[in-house]
């Protein structure tokens, strides 16, 4: 097996090695893949296979999988083989336009969240709010409403699931309520439980194009009720997709007029990160290959392994072909339709880092033209593999001997970057002599916890970093991007003072000097936030030309970017032929704790073995000021009720008090102590972050509750209040409005920080404490594995 990282092994021992009933890991990584292979492989006796090729297409799972070539979603590493048996990551549910059916779309949701996936809902069949009601007299409450009692389902069910409970919420533009849906996320208190998205349409875009009106229309009478300005209501998906990175937009009527099945119905929505349109009651079998495994050294040339990435896009066609059959699907409904359709989901993974092996530049053009001519490589293969297996297993059932491949493989077949063996005209007579196995064969879907595993680049996306702190309960660590950790060793350029100045710098190159670099690096090493977001777009439409489904990717803005440019992305999205958008501006979508902004490589306080006492930063205490403004926290603990009170001068967080107990007692003694060492860290301009993270973790003699709320020890408790205290003193401060300009002199003084928002999810994990990454449609944890999305 190829070897896994301590990250790889942490993430398999936390969300998919088999645990007994006390939560002690009973299952090595090489059992997982065993138990996944042999699982799945079994399903070939089912077509008649025999012992001995039972056994081959085993050896052929195992292969792919302990050499990390290959990967499939999540439910299938973590299930196979159990009693769950759940293998599909995602699933589209209707939601009919009456109080039974909408709850009942609730229990199903319910159900699939217990198993590990996410749904996915469009809102745009239920009447608008104040329309007639027929059965009771009275008036609807409208699709919003509803979305918010989706949301408190998820919340409650989430606690006791496998997977942090994930939803899509899709809205026509057309929908009479649609104005109501484009702001209802800007309060990021509502629907801390779902993405969302406007499902965009020709119509409206050329009403959009020719600044005209267009019209809504009541779902439950097929009526127009209003018009509204195409352009007016653009610019407000704009300026809150700005304001909050929400919603995003899907081109509904793109996304069907590539539909392989329209007799079975039109597609209304997706799963939960977008790439995956679905009927209702499909589900996603997703998995992806390692481009990064994809490229070998001949004669000192790195290259793609064109024989050899075939031969794993066949292997793992065929495996995702038996997670249909080995599924336990979690209702009948479901498993009807996806083993009619059986659509699964080749992508990919490690793509950034496979461009910097070949020493090609994410952001170039010769990026672009290499991404076209892997996805149209992997793509045909796909429906190579697809077709053979339809030889020996049949087509799809739903499957009918029309034209629509002709169509769809035409427009592929003229694509001018094209991998030269994909002819996908070839297949045309074995397609119409077998048919094909599954309805489509490619997603490019979100790999956070997978790429952790295979320790390469999320999916498609650029690196994030190339260095950043890690969390740990013991020491904070610096975790480095294992390729150019290599190449920079290669190249004689690597030293400790490099990769700190990197960690400090965002993870970045840009903006480093005096440490000698090639030239080609910044090229080859660009990380997510120094690349220019048309140039995400495009690398997003080059994928999406060869892509039966949608492509899961975040287009990354930084914090000054204006709304003109969120609206040029969009427009780029729908010219250049991608089927949907999600956008991400620095630091919108959360609580952002006091911290040092970006600063220049040569300005770094970085200690090393060789600076010398004279050169080391000399640091003084803050002195106080006469009047502080803070709050108290109560915190019930294993020990007893800790009272922590913040107080805040104009630098920020200034001194920590804490009580326990009664005075004299070695409880209250010690409590103070803490206090005592915080606030002095703080008068020192210790980050609050550094000193939450410390604490965070430490476990005492009495733990108090269960579960992720669990309250370890005091100096946990400590660290969790530190860590929640921007959010708390922002409540606080929303309470008491006369205080705002406390508030303002608070966080403006201070040169190089940041102001804290009263809103918004938190921008570190909240299970691990590290940085997440906005990318692939979600947000993910290099650290632990966390995914808001699964």
């Amino acid at each position: 097996m190829f070897r896994l990282t301590s990250n790889a092994l942490t993430v398999l021992e936390k969300r998919y090695l088999l645990k007994d009933e006390h939560g002690v890991v009973t299952e090595t990584p090489e059992a997982l893949f065993n138990r996944v292979a042999n699982t799945l492989a079994q399903v070939d006796r089912q077509y008649g296979a025999s012992e001995d090729e039972v056994q081959s297409t085993c050896r052929d799972f195992l292969e792919i999988l302990w050499a990390l070539d290959f990967l499939p979603n999540s439910p299938t590493l973590a299930n196979a083989g159990t009693r769950t048996g759940q293998l599909s990551a995602c699933f589209v549910l209707p939601v009919p336009d009456d109080l039974g059916g909408i709850f009942e779309a609730i229990r199903e949701a319910a159900l699939i969240h217990q198993t590990g996936g996410g749904t996915g809902f469009s809102f745009s069949r239920l009447r608008p709010k104040g329309d007639l009601v027929g059965s009771t007299k009275g008036v609807s409450s409208g699709p919003v409403s509803f979305m918010d009692v989706f949301n408190a389902a998820t919340e409650s069910i989430k606690q006791g699931g496998m997977r942090r409970g994930a939803n899509m919420g899709i809205l026509r533009i057309d929908h009479p309520d649609i104005l109501d849906f484009i702001r209802h996320k800007e309060d990021l208190t509502k629907l801390t439980n779902f993405n969302v998205s406007v499902a965009l349409t020709d119509q409206f875009m050329r009403a959009l194009e020719r600044n005209e009106t267009y019209a809504l229309s009541n779902p439950r009478t097929n009526t127009e009720v209003a018009r509204l300005s195409a352009r007016a209501v653009f610019a407000e998906i704009v300026r809150r997709a700005h304001s909050t990175g929400e919603p995003g937009i899907v081109f509904l009527d793109r996304i069907n007029a590539s539909h392989p099945t329209p007799w079975l119905g039109e597609i209304e929505s997706t799963n939960p990160c977008g790439e995956q349109p679905l009927l209702p009651y499909e589900s996603c079998n997703l998995g992806s290959i390692n481009l990064e495994r994809m490229v070998v050294s001949t004669d000192g040339m790195a290259q793609i392994a064109w024989d050899k990435l075939r031969r794993t896009v066949h292997v793992a066609v065929h495996l995702l072909d038996n997670v249909i059959d080995a599924n336990r699907f979690p209702i009948p409904a479901i498993a009807q339709m996806s083993k009619s359709t059986r659509k699964v989901g080749l992508g990919v993974m490690g793509f950034a880092r496979m461009l910097a092996a070949l020493g090609v530049g994410y952001a170039s053009a010769e990026g672009r033209v290499l991404a076209e001519q892997v996805m149209s490589f992997i793509d045909y293969e796909s429906k190579v593999a697809s077709i053979r297996l339809a030889q020996t297993r049949g087509a799809f059932p739903a499957y009918r001997e029309e034209n629509r491949y002709l169509a769809l493989w035409e427009a592929r077949q003229q694509q001018p970057n094209r991998h030269a063996a994909a002819d996908y005209l070839s297949l045309l007579p074995e397609l119409q002599h077998h048919g094909i196995r599954n309805a489509t064969t490619t997603t490019i879907a979100p790999t956070g916890t997978l790429s952790i595993i295979a320790d390469t680049s999320g999916g498609i996306e650029p690196i994030f970093a190339l260095a950043f702190k890690r969390f740990q309960a013991d020491a904070d660590m610096i975790e480095v991007d294992s390729l150019f950790l290599r190449t920079a060793k290669n190249q004689g350029c690597y030293s400790e003072r490099l990769i700190k100045a990197i960690e400090h710098n965002y993870g970045s190159l840009t903006g480093l000097t005096g440490y000698d670099l090639p030239s080609q690096f910044l090229d080859i090493f660009i990380t997510a936030h120094d690349i220019k977001p048309n140039d995400l777009v495009l690398l997003q439409a080059a994928f999406q030309k060869y892509n039966d489904s949608a492509t899961s990717k975040t287009i990354n803005f930084a914090e000054e970017a204006t709304s003109s440019d969120v609206e040029t992305a969009f427009m780029l999205a729908y010219q250049s032929g991608c089927k949907g958008i999600t956008v991400y501006r620095d630091n919108t979508r959360q609580r952002q704790p006091l911290s040092l902004q970006k600063s220049p490589a040569e300005e770094l306080p970085l200690l090393t073995a060789e600076t010398t006492a004279e050169e080391a930063p000399l640091w003084q205490p803050r002195v106080r000021s006469e009047d502080l403004y803070g709050f108290t926290r109560f915190t019930l603990t294993g020990d007893g009720k800790l009272y922590t009170t913040i107080n805040y001068d104009e630098h920020g967080m200034r001194e920590v008090f804490t009580i326990v107990g009664r005075s004299g007692g070695t409880i209250f003694s010690l409590s103070e102590a803490l206090g005592r060492l915080a606030s002095l860290a703080l008068q020192y301009n210790i980050p609050v972050d550094e000193i939450a993270n410390k604490l965070i973790g430490i476990r005492g003699a009495n733990p108090l509750g269960f579960g992720r709320k669990q309250i370890l020890s005091i100096p946990d408790a400590l660290g969790r209040v530190l860590k929640d205290a921007p959010r708390r003193l922002g409540s606080v401060l929303a309470k008491h409005p006369s205080n705002v300009t406390v508030s303002a002199k608070l966080f403006s003084a201070l040169p190089g920080q940041q102001a804290v928002e009263i809103y918004g999810e938190s921008p570190e994990c909240p299970e691990c404490g590290n940085r997440l990454e906005f990318g692939e449609g979600c947000s993910t944890c290099r650290g632990c594995g966390y995914s808001r999305c699964s």
